[in-house]
């Protein structure tokens, strides 16, 4: 009889290791909540590995701007645009007309294809010449360069549509 109460014990830690108890089973919620923890900090983990490079010098463009042209325009209200850079919004007066519309600023280009405008008879040369050179300048898009020296004056460029213009801030230090 003691030899078979020392094989009961052997035999049941050999049958132990034969058939392991079953894990304990992870709920699934438990799952399901970690898992969307882990999905939730990836990009912040992620971001905390990036090293930020210095971004270039991005011209300011809030405000309100006056065009000025190369003949100066008859008497009434001077041409001028207004960007809100919060709403990337875009608004102005033309000389003749008024417009508004979005604008987006993509690989150094300031773009605004999608100007609304009023449709008022224009009689002043300067004027129509600006008319027609500032909704493609916008269209097509525009470099934005400040000049050296003169904080306070920016230059819209496409030298594919030969078209320049001198903005110039209003009543605004930058």
């Amino acid at each position: 009889m003691q030899s078979r109460m020392r094989q009961g014990p052997a035999l049941a830690d050999e049958e132990q290791a034969r058939h392991p108890a079953p894990r304990p089973r992870i709920p699934r919620e438990s799952f399901m909540s970690s898992r969307r923890l882990l999905q939730c900090l990836t990009p912040a983990l992620l971001t905390a590995c990036i090293t930020l490079v210095p971004q270039p010098d991005v011209i300011d463009l809030a405000g309100d701007w006056a065009i000025r042209l190369p003949t100066p325009p008859g008497p009434g209200a001077q041409p001028s645009i207004s960007f809100d850079t919060s709403l990337r919004l875009i608004s102005g007066y033309d000389g003749c007309n008024r417009f508004h519309g979005a604008y987006r600023i993509q690989d150094g280009q300031l773009y605004a294809p999608s100007l609304a405008s009023t449709r008022m008879a224009c009689l002043d040369p300067a004027r129509q010449q600006l008319e027609r050179q500032l909704f493609p300048l916008f269209a097509h898009g525009a470099t934005l360069e400040r000049l050296p020296g003169q904080p306070t004056t920016l230059l819209l460029r496409n030298a594919q549509l030969n078209v320049e213009l001198r903005l110039e801030a209003m009543d605004t230090p930058r």
